[in-house]
């Protein structure tokens, strides 16, 4: 049984698995509490429409700071140190959202919540690698990946049942079971040794963004993958817009395809990530990827000029392909975003990378809204010739990286 686990992406290590395991019911409590936001800031605070949009902005900028800042700590103080510190802000930050109903507090709250979030992620990423070894640590990643997304959707529907029956307590039981789920996450992360990050504390080297900038192929890795990182605000605001305003399918097709694309994530990532143990690996991943992206955003374009069944069965073939195409790119993507790295300043490099992965959560979902307002149809097409060749381009950028030009030096770069 152990045997066949491992086959399909479990890890194989008893510290891997628990910190896995430990991400699951971390995603849970996140998916309880992300889709009762909203809800609960006009609901129970009575904030405006209005305000509810300046406090998502503000809570949005505030948390573009986090990756650059975990990256940085992460460099300085260990991967295993930052994850501790964050999940303890955001639990207490938790613990008193379900004790107040003050509107000036809770904004505060939440912008910690959202700051110690993409701080984490920095920083969680350093951790794994200061703990398990380089070929266990792309399928750690991936299992945490999917354990993430089965996460989400469990709490997702946790709380709508919440919400359905026991709506006047919900909000703070929510609140209350985030604060144990970070707990619990605290107490699984020092209970594992870590030793990676002894090389970088040992080392007087420091180096600075530009510098990290400065590494060419770095930069084009996290510039296309820029591009490419468009599969999460397509899915949450590109495609419903489309299916509501442009096609003649019932809304109620929506939560279908957003479930499709969680369960093929969850189950398959930790397989697919697997395979990628090299930079040729990675690179025909991308290579892979190239004609499925082209034929994903093709059916997006035709389904507008179908009916009925035929516009559904385009709409739902194009969202499984998509998925097989994220599970390509984002299973290359964190091999690469690692490996082409500088092992002693990783928080930095990471920090870089996860500036564009920034850029499209943050602006990703009005900026698709906008673009299929104004070029309609067209967009679909221009999105697959586009990311179709940024695929193309980071297959070159991986196989570039594999003949020796990943990290330059950094011993005459002060």
């Amino acid at each position: 049984m152990r045997n066949i686990l491992i086959s399909i992406g479990v890890p194989h290590s008893k510290y891997a698995r628990r910190y896995g395991i430990s991400m699951l019911i971390d995603a849970i409590g996140t998916g309880l509490f992300l889709p009762i936001l909203i809800i609960y800031l006009v609901d129970t605070l009575l904030f405006t429409s209005d305000n509810v949009t300046k406090i998502l902005f503000l809570t949005g900028a505030v948390s573009v700071l986090g990756a650059p800042l975990g990256g940085i700590l992460s460099d300085r103080f260990g991967g295993k140190t930052v994850v501790i510190v964050t999940l303890t802000v955001a639990m207490l930050a938790f613990t008193q959202m379900a004790f107040t109903n003050n509107k000036e507090i809770v904004i505060w709250l939440l912008c910690s919540i959202y700051l110690m979030d993409r701080c984490s992620k920095t920083a969680k990423i350093v951790f794994v690698t200061d703990f398990v070894d380089a070929k266990e640590r792309t399928i750690l990643l991936a299992f945490q990946r999917s354990m993430r997304n089965g996460g989400y959707a469990i709490g997702g529907t946790l709380s709508s049942l919440l919400l359905l029956y026991w709506k006047d307590q919900a909000y703070s039981f929510i609140f209350l079971i985030n604060a144990i789920s970070f707990a619990y996450t605290i107490v699984v992360v020092l209970s594992i040794p870590t030793h990676g990050s002894i090389l970088r504390k040992e080392t007087s080297e420091t180096i600075s963004f530009r510098q990290v900038i400065n590494n060419a192929n770095y930069l084009k890795l996290t510039l296309l993958n820029l591009v490419i990182a468009s599969h999460t605000p397509l899915l949450l605001s590109g495609i419903p817009f489309w299916v509501k305003e442009y096609t003649s399918i019932n809304i109620g097709v929506i939560p279908i395809v957003f479930t499709v694309n969680t369960v093929i994530i969850m189950l398959f990532q930790p397989f697919f990530s697997k395979m990628v143990t090299s930079h040729e690996a990675a690179s025909n991943f991308y290579i892979y990827s190239t004609p499925i992206t082209v034929a994903t955003f093709a059916m997006f374009f035709a389904s507008q000029y179908m009916d009925g069944g035929m516009s559904i069965a385009l709409i739902v073939i194009a969202v499984v392909l998509l998925s097989i195409a994220e599970l390509l790119t984002s299973s290359s993507e964190i091999y690469l975003s690692i490996e082409m790295a500088d092992k002693k300043h990783l928080g930095k490099y990471l920090s870089v990378f996860s500036l564009g992965i920034e850029f499209q959560r943050v602006a990703g979902p009005a900026l698709f809204v906008a673009l299929i307002s104004n070029l309609q149809s067209i967009i679909w097409l221009l999105l697959g010739g586009g990311i179709g060749i940024c695929c193309w381009l980071l297959a070159g950028v991986a196989s570039k990286a594999s003949l020796g030009g990943a990290v330059p030096s950094t011993d005459n770069q002060k």
